[in-house]
């Protein structure tokens, strides 16, 4: 039900550490009023932000995650700023 990772890989690019991982589950970013309850139990945006679920646990990290700038990337590789909170937010980056 939650975030599932079936594969993670860790790279080193000079000061930059990269986690890319795959999941069974779909990243699709929506608008609210274009979700339903398919999306809430499948979309991993759900299991990636939102009141105690995987980026808002940084915030509370003692090692000082929430402080780092995060990016994502999507399969299709457009790019989100990842603002670490209670709640968190995925934002799309506008392209300039």
């Amino acid at each position: 039900m939650g975030l599932h990772i079936a594969e993670l890989i860790v790279s080193l690019e000079g000061e930059q550490t990269k986690f890319t991982f795959k999941s069974p589950k779909p990243f699709e970013d929506k608008d609210d009023e274009d979700w339903d309850e398919n999306d809430i139990e499948n979309n991993i945006l759900t299991k990636l932000i939102g009141k105690e679920q995987f980026v808002p646990n940084f915030e509370f990290s003692e090692c000082g995650v929430d402080k780092l700038e995060i990016n994502f990337f999507d399969y299709k590789d457009e790019e989100y700023e990842v603002e670490v909170d209670k709640y968190s937010s995925i934002i799309k980056k506008k392209e300039l």
